[in-house]
């Protein structure tokens, strides 16, 4: 593959760091599911599409559990906005709201390409980290 999802990734954080003018471990990497969820002063955002989740499913703007779990319990993620967020932005109430997922390169996790931050319920956290919830770049299953 041409693409490196991971080369991409780090270049968007060094970009964003010089524009935002901080230091690069200071910057986490956040997701959102509607426009609004990113910080308006967020240095440069992206849209993400064809990821793939398993382990719970997308309802509205923020994960939720699913009701029946199986290696197989793949759905398409909807079209989504990264960026990488200085650390003290997030904290507070915006990160009582995200749950780091890890991301993979496919089901068999293998991989890991980054953890990214996507909003759910407080109540639904650690359901969702014990049904194995993770994000595929791809379908395939090795």
């Amino acid at each position: 593959d041409l693409f490196n999802i991971k080369v991409f990734l780090n270049s968007l954080r060094q970009q964003t760091a010089r524009l935002a003018k901080v230091p690069i471990g200071d910057l986490e990497l956040t997701c959102c599911l509607d426009a609004e969820g990113i910080p308006k002063n967020a240095a440069l955002q992206i849209e993400v599409t064809g990821l793939y989740i398993q382990g719970s499913c997308i309802k509205g703007s923020q994960l939720a559990p699913i009701s029946k779990w199986s290696e197989d319990s793949l759905s398409q993620v909807p079209n989504c906005r990264i960026a990488w967020v200085s650390k003290a932005e997030k904290k507070g109430a915006a990160s009582s709201r995200t749950l780091p997922i890890p991301m993979y390169f496919t089901g068999s996790r293998e991989e890991l390409v980054c953890e990214l931050g996507m909003p759910c319920p407080a109540e639904l956290k650690e359901s969702a980290i014990l049904a194995g919830t993770a994000l595929l770049v791809s379908d395939s299953h090795m």
